[in-house]
């Protein structure tokens, strides 16, 4: 029998030096954060074999307006809009998953909405 200390704390898994280190921007939902890097999410689809070393999951979702990359908060979401002022915004909804490297230098790939899109260093 494996001792308490000999699982996987999920602590530490989540502060570990990978999983730390990914995170969604806060100003801006189509950046990812990495060592201290800040990754570009584009639209151009990178197939699976093309993935080369797993850097992370970033397990979350993000309503956000995609001219700005400003996130809708929760709370707002769930309003009326009666005066229609939000109804030019062009909103994404992004599930965020696995991320990887890839072969080109300073690109990484984000899984978004089950598909990995490239991600380049800004």
């Amino acid at each position: 029998m494996k001792s308490n200390n000999e699982m996987l704390s999920i602590e530490r898994f989540k502060n570990d030096s990978v999983g730390g280190q990914l995170a969604i921007d806060s100003s801006d939902c189509r950046i990812v954060k990495f060592k201290n890097k800040k990754f570009r999410v584009s639209s151009e689809i990178v197939s699976d074999d093309e993935l080369k070393e797993f850097l992370g999951v970033i397990a979350d979702s993000k309503t956000f307006i995609l001219d700005t990359g400003k996130e809708i908060p929760k709370s707002e979401l769930n309003k009326i809009d009666y005066s229609g002022s939000s109804s030019d915004e062009k909103r994404e909804v992004w599930d965020y998953g696995e991320v990887y490297l890839l072969a080109e230098e300073g690109t990484i790939a984000v899984e978004i909405n089950n598909e990995y899109r490239i991600a380049r260093l800004e």
